[in-house]
């Protein structure tokens, strides 16, 4: 079961696992290679799969306390959230916009 502190941890780590698939989505089409805009106008976007994976388990943990997590629902975000602590922690750096979970 998770902690107050763990379930915190894991809504910082899905948001900001979020908010950096979001920021390359943006990238991808809007930025060149060195870092530039491509026009100046914004290029419509949308979100890749991973960020919409990435957005239904922080939907899961979301608004809710350590107690009203399912044994289910903990199991899919620790499972989820893995990789990214282990092999993938360049997604896990804070973007800004987090105040909320940084308090």
């Amino acid at each position: 079961m998770f902690t107050h502190e763990a379930l915190k941890k894991a809504k910082t780590d899905l948001y900001n696992i979020i908010a950096n698939h979001a920021y390359n989505d943006y990238a991808r089409m809007n930025l060149t290679s060195t870092g530039k805009r491509k026009n100046s106008k914004h290029i419509p976007y949308s979100l890749g799969y991973d960020t919409l994976q990435a957005q239904e388990i922080y939907k899961l943990a979301y608004g809710k306390n350590p107690e009203d997590i399912t044994e289910e629902q903990e199991e899919q975000i620790k499972a989820f959230l893995l990789p990214y602590r282990i092999h993938r922690r360049e997604y896990l750096q804070d973007r800004g916009g987090n105040e909320y979970y940084n308090n």
